[in-house]
C-alpha cells in the first residue's frame, strides 16, 4: 500500500479566462496571484497466489486520488485552474488465460469539478512467445465522450497494437 498528501502554494500562475463577444469565444491570459493546490493519492496492491481459486490472478489494484484547487483570482471560470478532476476511483486487475495469455482490466469512476461523472474501460492483451511480445491495448473501450479542459474533447476509443522483438 502507498500513500502521499500533497499542498502546494503557488504564486503568479498564468491561466486564460473566456470573453464571449456575439457568438465569439476567446481566451484572455491572466495571472492570478495565489493557487493553492492540495490532495492525496492512496493505493492498494493485492496478490492473490496463495487463493487456490484465485491461481490464475496476478494482481488487485485499488487507488483512490482528491485534488482540490483554491485560487484568489478573479474571475470564476478560468481554463484550467477551474476544470480539473477533483475525485479519481481506480480499480484494475491482471489475469492469466490459456496458452501463456495475460489480460488486464481497469476500471476508472472519474469526477471533475465542473462536468459530470464519468466511467472509463481500459484492457490490454499480452502474449509473449521466444522472444517476441504483442501487446493489444484498448482505452476508453466503450467510447465515452469527455473532456479534461474545457472546449477539448478527449480521444474516444483508442487501439494500439504493438510487437516487439527482444535480441
Amino acid at each position: 500500500m502507498t500513500a502521499s498528501q500533497f499542498y502546494k502554494n503557488s504564486e503568479n500562475v498564468i491561466d486564460w479566462y473566456p470573453v464571449t463577444s456575439g457568438n465569439t469565444k476567446t481566451w484572455n491570459s491572466t495571472n492570478v496571484t495565489d493557487v493553492l493546490t492540495s490532495g492525496h493519492n492512496m493505493q492498494l496492491e493485492l496478490y492473490p497466489e496463495i487463493i487456490k481459486r484465485l491461481s490464475f490472478i496476478d494482481r488487485f489494484e485499488l487507488g483512490y486520488a482528491y485534488l482540490d484547487i483554491e485560487h484568489n483570482g478573479e474571475k470564476d471560470d478560468y481554463k484550467n485552474i477551474s476544470h480539473y478532476l477533483k475525485h479519481q476511483l481506480v480499480f484494475g486487475t491482471q489475469y492469466r488465460l490459456p496458452f501463456g495469455i495475460s489480460r488486464s482490466w481497469y476500471v476508472r469512476y472519474e469526477q471533475p469539478n465542473d462536468q459530470d461523472n464519468r466511467t472509463i474501460f481500459d484492457t490490454q492483451i499480452h502474449y509473449q512467445i521466444w522472444r517476441i511480445e504483442t501487446t493489444l491495448n484498448i482505452n476508453n473501450v466503450f467510447d465515452v465522450q469527455y473532456e479534461d479542459v474545457e472546449d477539448v474533447t478527449l480521444p474516444g476509443r483508442w487501439i494500439r497494437f504493438s510487437l516487439r522483438y527482444n535480441l
